[in-house]
């Protein structure tokens, strides 16, 4: 990398294989490297950092915890980025917002920017911390068009600052995952373990499925604090044999080619990339009925449906989803072949990362000139 190249830090939490983690390894992994001497900064490693060094691009891990040690964090971040001496510091999630936003202060980063991953609330002092960090920067960056409102009203960050950059997939490497439906249906669900992704949902619909459908699969890719619970209430349901939870799934591709109807039953989402991912791969998704969902599910009345939308937390209506696409192959084809389509034109990893290339020299001539 010579020297002469803008320095891009990408900062985020840690390196573990959730969603915003996954869409920053893309990022840092495929910017263009002739244009771009680009680096990756977090406070805890994880298994994402394989695919990272693989590609060529360094990692810094930080350490330390996001309680009361903060301070030492943020001592050690603005301590790497004096070292480093990036042109761009680029900050993805709260924690990163806050303690990579301090340390970019501190360490004189002419650029500070952040993507907004989600458009949760939360309490009112990590909220404050997250105002008073956004003051700083030259850029917010909106995951989806649900999530701009937030950034303006509860960041205060001037709309002239926002600009949305929906998230990107590789849907070529999806292509072999597309393939004709199979019966009785193997459902999958991808998605952290955590209350919020609507799992426990999953299973109380799925046992009606299973009934309704003998040698019905359920599969659910990810890992987290939810596992034992999922685990016993499947037991619970009779359902416990034909429920499989493979933890962290490194092959996505094989995984959805296994599958045959996306679940995602989420609470909340921003720009859901496990979906994303499915339609990439030719499956009908069965998903909550929510803004972001919604939009790329059915983003028009003209718009060919990628699937079936159903009310939030309604298990019997998303059995009754699952059924009427298990009921009808032709119409889940159907439906898998439209949000491939609709992916592969406006959700691909080239335009996602085009996109940021074109801020980031949007922002680098403003600082220097």
């Amino acid at each position: 990398m010579g020297a002469s190249l803008p320095r891009i830090v990408l900062v985020i939490n840690s390196l573990a294989p959730a969603g915003a983690e996954r869409v920053v390894a893309d990022l840092a992994c495929h910017l263009d490297r002739a244009r771009w001497d680009v680096h990756v900064a977090v406070v805890r490693d994880g298994v994402l950092r394989a695919k990272l060094e693989e590609a060529g691009v360094p990692v810094h891990i930080v350490g330390g915890e996001f309680d009361w040690r903060w301070p030492t964090v943020v001592a050690r971040m603005s301590a790497l980025l004096k070292e480093l001496r990036p042109t761009i510091v680029h900050t993805n999630l709260i924690g990163a917002d806050i303690i990579g936003g301090l340390a970019a202060r501190r360490a004189r980063v002419p650029v500070v920017m952040s993507t907004q991953h989600d458009s949760y609330h939360r309490a009112a002092v990590f909220g404050a911390y997250r105002r008073w960090a956004a003051g700083g920067l030259r850029a917010v960056v909106a995951v989806s068009h649900a999530v701009a409102p937030y950034c303006e009203s509860d960041l205060h960050v001037s709309p002239d600052r926002i600009h949305i950059i929906e998230n990107g997939v590789d849907v070529d490497g999806f292509t072999a995952s597309v393939g004709p439906f199979r019966t009785p249906p193997v459902i999958g669900a991808v998605g952290t373990l955590i209350p919020v992704k609507g799992h426990a949902v999953l299973l109380e619909a799925f046992a009606h499925i299973a009934s309704a459908y003998p040698g019905a699969k359920l599969a659910i890719a990810g890992d987290g604090p939810e596992r034992l619970r999922l685990e016993t209430r499947a037991a619970a349901l009779g359902i416990g044999d034909a429920v499989a939870l493979p933890g962290y799934v490194s092959d996505m591709p094989r995984f959805l080619a296994g599958i045959d109807i996306l679940a995602h039953p989420s609470r909340q989402e921003a720009l859901s990339l496990a979906v994303l991912e499915g339609m990439s791969a030719g499956k009908p998704v069965v998903a909550s009925d929510i803004p972001p969902l919604r939009a790329l599910l059915t983003p028009s009345p003209t718009a060919a449906p990628a699937g079936i939308l159903v009310p939030v937390g309604d298990a019997r209506a998303l059995a009754d989803a699952i059924d009427r696409l298990a009921s009808s192959p032709a119409l889940a084809e159907e439906m898998g072949s439209a949000g491939r389509t609709r992916a592969v034109a406006h959700y691909s990893l080239a335009r996602m990362v085009e996109q940021y290339e074109a801020l980031y020299e949007r922002l680098v001539a403003a600082a220097i000139a």
